[in-house]
């Protein structure tokens, strides 16, 4: 709901949401009562992002099918839903962690003196 509540404080901030977990399909999404208010918190936000297509396209499906609302792929690959007349945009992106370079930082003596001094 934090989405919500920063623009209702502040309607002109520009807000991203990035979800570090999946996105449950509507049918499982149906079952919570607040699903509606969920979503559209979720949509206050500027821009939401998700780890794979799979979970924006359960999002996505949500919105249609619980609210009504229509997604939209747009030209040069921008994807999103027209949400209170504003553009709500959907990213796919990974996060990951490179564990071979925390491996070797954690290994390095910089590291070691560092850790040593605090």
């Amino acid at each position: 709901m934090v989405p919500y509540y920063i623009k209702e404080k502040d309607n002109n901030v520009n807000l991203g949401l990035f979800l570090h977990a999946s996105f449950p399909n509507s049918q499982i999404l149906q079952i919570f009562p607040q699903r509606n208010e969920l979503l559209k918190s979720m949509l206050a936000s500027d821009l939401i992002g998700f780890h794979l297509f799979e979970y924006a396209k359960n999002f996505m499906t949500a919105c249609r099918k619980l609210m009504d609302l229509q997604y939209e792929f747009k030209r040069g690959g921008s994807l999103g839903i027209n949400y209170n007349g504003r553009h709500v945009m959907l990213k796919i992106g990974h996060v990951g962690i490179e564990k071979e370079y925390i491996d070797e930082v954690l290994t390095s003596p910089e590291f070691g003196k560092s850790f040593h001094s605090l």
